[in-house]
């Protein structure tokens, strides 16, 4: 497709409605996409590259390069989540909450906003001979997905597999950063580019004080099945696997209350589910209460909050608090069936 200068990208929304639909989703291992990355705002004009590497279900690098050089990056694995310095050097490394990829997009998440009146569709468009879905929205990721505004509109075409091949983030009616891929490669990068074999407390870094700074905010433990009660019985539904279990410590809770969950993740396939419940009535709830649509759940009031990359089920009753979050609004709501007190 011929390149589209980067000024005419905000109006690729409005021309690609009516054009043919997107392809359905479809699975893929992971990829890699190098972006060319715009920081429009007069005060702070500037041009970097992007590289975003998805393995999925869990593992994700992003690196952001000027000038050729890395200068700053950071690396999702199962386990670990590493941060990046210059020219790549690992600064520290920490056991990570479970959850998938650094950076990654579901076609069925943000179709699912749509339906729920909380993004706009806009029709499709090809990239790099790739075709894609226009998406709007308000803010960019990971804020919980709403209805643009006159103040902040993000508009995103996003292919079948979930990746993001064009985005353009408009404030107060001026393009503010442009993002546009401009290779990709739908093939899974190898395990070693997300360091699965590397151990934060046996590597060198740079800056070991970061994971002592990070642990003051969120201890996360691995733990058996089992080991750990909470107020909720759980089930999963079949075809899912249990595949990690940990106890989460987050002092920064809402209104800074500590609080206290367990976190598993179930697997099928590629596709990830991650179920959060809370230690004891005791504890507040790591998010704000008020945000998404309310929906019937039957062990307490449900909210549905929609992102980029997963739709979130929340749960609020007299015995504490649960999230499910999951690809898809249909899989998770698969699994808080599976919720009783």
């Amino acid at each position: 497709m011929r390149r589209v200068a980067p000024a005419a990208l905000v109006l690729l929304f409005a021309s690609a409605c009516g054009t043919s639909p997107a392809a359905r989703p479809s699975a893929l291992d992971g990829y890699r996409v190098v972006y060319r990355v715009v920081d429009a705002k007069a005060d702070a004009r500037s041009t970097a590259t992007e590289i975003v590497e998805v393995r999925r279900p869990y593992d994700g690098r992003v690196e952001t390069r000027t000038d050729g050089q890395t200068t700053t990056g950071r690396i999702t694995s199962r386990e670990h989540f590493w941060q990046l310095g210059d020219d790549g050097e690992l600064r520290f490394g920490v056991l990570r909450p479970p959850g998938g990829p650094t950076r990654d997009a579901s076609i069925a998440a943000l179709r699912d906003a749509v339906a729920a009146g909380r993004a706009i569709d806009g029709g499709s468009d090809v990239v790099l001979g790739r075709r894609c879905s226009w998406f709007a929205y308000s803010e960019p990721a990971p804020k919980p997905l709403s209805r643009p505004t006159a103040r902040s509109r993000v508009e995103s075409c996003v292919d079948a597999t979930g990746i993001v091949l064009r985005e353009v983030w408009t404030l107060d009616g001026a393009p503010a950063r442009i993002l546009e891929a401009v290779e990709v490669d739908a093939r899974a990068p190898s395990k070693k580019r997300f360091l699965e074999s590397k151990d934060p407390a046996s590597t060198k870094v740079t800056t070991p004080k970061g994971a002592e700074l990070v642990e003051t905010q969120t201890i996360v433990r691995d733990v058996e099945r089992g080991q750990v009660q909470t107020p909720f019985a759980f089930k999963a539904p079949k075809g899912w696997k249990r595949d990690r279990v940990a106890l989460v410590g987050n002092i920064a809770g809402q209104g800074a209350r500590p609080t206290q969950f367990l976190s598993q993740t179930y697997l099928r396939d590629d596709d990830l589910v991650v179920v959060e419940t809370g230690s004891s009535p005791q504890f507040a709830p790591p998010w704000a209460t008020d945000e998404g649509t309310r929906t019937a759940i039957g062990v307490g009031e449900g909210r549905l909050v929609f992102g980029v990359d997963r739709v979130e089920v929340r749960v609020l009753s007299a015995i504490g608090y649960a999230r499910v979050i999951a690809p898809s609004r249909a899989i998770a709501m698969s699994f808080v069936k599976g919720l009783s007190a």
